[in-house]
């Protein structure tokens, strides 16, 4: 009866312990630096026009949600798309440089959009796919 009780005291111990440890761990979690990012977007790739249904070039569109999460007022210069090489190399037109050139309030948001138009002469629906997607953006902003 006495190894049981011990037993039981000892488990209660260790959950007790690693209940203290993981709030502990969350207390000590730095909280993100406020800043201004791209909080949101949304993307699709589809036919260049509706006269153009071939697959010989691809039209890639954007939308994103600059936010700006500071208490201050904010100038974002320019916004660039991350794309992975292998969308990259297939570029025939449109930048992944977005000029904005806005003062941005505290906690309000700004929207842009952009497209590219992609080289995928040969190419099936699939290899299309495969290409890749926007990975993200970098919001530059100026004092």
């Amino acid at each position: 009866m006495r190894r049981w009780v011990t037993l039981v005291i000892l488990v209660v111990v260790v959950i007790v312990g690693v209940t203290w440890l993981r709030n502990e761990n969350a207390l000590n979690t730095p909280n993100p630096q406020p800043s201004v990012t791209v909080n949101g977007w949304s993307s699709g790739i589809g036919a260049v026009s509706s006269s153009d249904m071939g697959f010989d070039q691809q039209k890639m569109s954007f939308s994103a949600t600059i936010w700006n999460n500071t208490n201050r007022t904010v100038y974002v210069t320019n916004v660039r798309v991350k794309l992975p090489n292998s969308l990259q190399n297939h570029i025939l037109s449109g930048s992944t440089l977005i000029t904005v050139n806005k003062s941005l309030a505290p906690n309000t948001t700004y929207k842009i959009a952009g497209q590219f138009i992609l080289d995928t002469k040969g190419m099936t629906k699939e290899q299309i796919v495969k290409l890749g997607h926007i990975e993200g953006f970098t919001v530059n902003t100026k004092s």
